[in-house]
């Protein structure tokens, strides 16, 4: 079906998308606004087949657990958090943490706070749920990574709303995670890896598009549409964020371990 898929023009592609009762969009709020239902890179409740949060989590998870085998035995919990959509809309069940935190349309306005609260829970001893917290932040570093994230451009999931290369990417995973991605920068926390993730988004549509302003619909809207230029941003986008995925995790897992108390 991915096949096939690849080659459907959006106003085919959107139809399919809204027999996903996850996906669909609700209709306009009245006020001139983006409707509201988040979209980014696609989740696991949006996405079941090939959520692109879970495949960047699991290529993070089979790149380091040889040195930090910590992250093999919390899988699950990594592949949750990273999965969850705190962002600016309402939450059904974390809707507290959303606040605390400052979730906004491209990530959250506090992810430190998110990084607290794994270092804490690992402390006392509840490594589940630490890194539960620092598959969120996976999640934010992932999310950085897109055009429209980076550059704070807003997008929601209506049709009217939404983002072009986070469509694209909805039906398929192009990436390329063979290659060699961007240089480990080493920074000492997962935190950091966010803003990280958006300058290399950035810094890569310029380099691509010198002179252009990137906008939700700046992205062709079919696959048969894109050159090589676009077909060489999206499928290094997908990747360079995989590989961010990795760092972070490796950064966080090493930190907590360094942080946990002698017996």
């Amino acid at each position: 079906m991915r096949s096939i898929l690849r080659f459907l023009r959006l106003p085919v592609a959107i139809a399919i998308a809204a027999l996903v009762p996850s996906c669909a969009a609700p209709a306009d709020d009245g006020e001139g606004g983006v409707d509201q239902h988040e979209q980014h890179w696609d989740s696991a409740a949006g996405n079941p087949t090939h959520p692109t949060h879970s495949i960047m989590a699991d290529f993070a998870i089979k790149q380091i657990k040889s040195r930090q085998p910590e992250v093999e035995k919390y899988k699950k919990a990594i592949v949750d958090g990273a999965n969850l959509e705190l962002h600016d809309l309402t939450h059904k069940t974390l809707e507290k943490l959303r606040v605390e935190i400052g979730g906004n349309n491209w990530a959250a306005e506090h992810p430190e706070m998110l990084w607290d609260k794994a270092r804490a829970s690992y402390k006392s001893g509840d490594k589940a749920q630490a890194y539960f917290y620092v598959g969120i932040l996976l999640h934010y570093v992932q999310d950085m990574g897109v055009p429209a994230h980076a550059f704070h451009v807003i997008h929601q999931s209506g049709p009217k709303d939404w983002d072009h290369t986070e469509l694209l990417a909805f039906f398929d995973f192009h990436g390329d995670l063979k290659a060699s991605g961007p240089s480990d920068p080493k920074l000492s926390d997962p935190v950091s890896y966010i803003e990280w993730s958006a300058q290399s988004a950035r810094d890569h549509f310029g380099a691509l598009f010198p002179g252009e302003t990137y906008h939700r619909k700046f992205m062709p809207q079919a696959y048969d549409d894109l050159n090589e230029t676009h077909w060489a941003f999206l499928r290094g986008r997908e990747a360079h964020c995989a590989h961010a995925t990795a760092y972070a995790l490796e950064s966080a897992a090493a930190a907590l371990r360094g942080s946990a108390p002698t017996e």
